[in-house]
């Protein structure tokens, strides 16, 4: 009898598994998951990528404006070229700096979860970079690029 339950649970496991995998998958908003299997450029990046305690320009163009879930860090667009996030419990506001073509626009700004903040930068019309930027750890996660398909 133990072994018939045994093998219960386990085939109950083995076919909740696709679900749980499929559900993690859904964590990632839609907008950022870009087509193209490109390799992480990460490594290369990841140590000139900070996050600096500033405030952006009076009567700059902001947009983009986005809360993560526990209304706790708010992410935006500054001058198309800037992002910035800001802390709602202490009201310090960050910039991240140090992304490859500080010239370029940002695009798809979203919370992932509420310390990870993704959004993309275009090179070119047709090709940009993603990153994933966790606020939390002051720290980017990803940076991979993809073509715009």
């Amino acid at each position: 009898m133990k072994v018939y339950r045994v093998q219960c649970i386990v085939f109950v496991i083995l076919l909740a598994f696709p679900f749980a995998v499929r559900a993690q998958e859904k964590k990632v908003p839609k907008i950022h998951r870009h087509a193209g299997n490109m390799p992480s450029m990460l490594r290369e990046i990841e140590r000139d990528v900070s996050l600096v305690e500033t405030a952006p320009a009076e009567n700059a163009p902001i947009e983009g404006r986005v809360k993560n879930k526990s209304r706790t860090f708010e992410a935006f667009i500054v001058d198309k070229t800037q992002i910035f996030v800001k802390d709602l419990k202490s009201g310090k506001t960050y910039e991240i700096k140090g992304l490859p073509l500080e010239h370029r626009y940002f695009s798809d700004l979203v919370w992932v979860n509420n310390q990870t903040v993704m959004f993309d930068r275009w090179a070119q019309p047709r090709y940009g970079n993603h990153y994933a930027f966790d606020v939390a750890r002051k720290k980017l996660t990803a940076a991979v690029p993809f073509p715009d398909e």
